[in-house]
């Protein structure tokens, strides 16, 4: 038994109503962009994130009994193993910086000691006092001119890192 599929193609210029041609398709809405975050929205976007990331990072190490290990030495924007099974992804920095020197997620693990950090930030608009909330904490090892630049979560064993 064969079954004989006819597709019938009308083009827009031939395909009018009594005769008319057909209107051309309208013109796609424009695509706005969002408005940049104020300094404040900025702030606590870092601190929902930083608190969703740590929230999977004990998730993870409640299923394997270790944190994820960072590649390399030292900190990384990478949290191994991570996403999407305890997180759905990292999320990017909120102020959108592209600078490797500018703020960013950092995370530094050897298993068994952790530091999950916001670095890069400075002056009391972005590293003030008012950031230490939800167990989130002022990295006592990132201050220069006694003013903070980096808050987060760790481990005891590497506070100092």
């Amino acid at each position: 038994m064969r079954v004989w599929v006819i597709a019938a193609i009308c083009l827009v210029a031939a395909c009018g109503q009594g005769g008319e041609q057909a209107k051309a398709p309208e013109a796609p809405p424009a695509v706005i962009a969002p408005a940049p975050l104020t300094q404040e929205e900025t702030n606590s976007r870092r601190i929902a994130d930083l608190l969703a990331l740590n929230g999977a990072i004990q998730a993870y190490h409640a299923a394997h009994g270790s944190y994820p290990v960072s590649p390399g030495h030292g900190f990384s924007t990478e949290i191994p193993g991570l996403a999407p099974q305890f997180i759905q992804q990292i999320p990017p920095e909120p102020s959108g910086n592209t600078d490797p020197n500018g703020p960013q997620y950092r995370y530094a693990s050897n298993g068994t000691d952790y530091k999950l950090i916001v670095h890069g930030v400075s002056g009391e608009a972005t590293c003030g006092a008012f950031v230490e909330r939800d167990g989130v904490r002022i990295d006592p090892m990132r201050t220069r001119d006694g003013q903070c630049w980096a808050y987060g979560f760790w481990t005891e064993g590497y506070r100092e890192l």
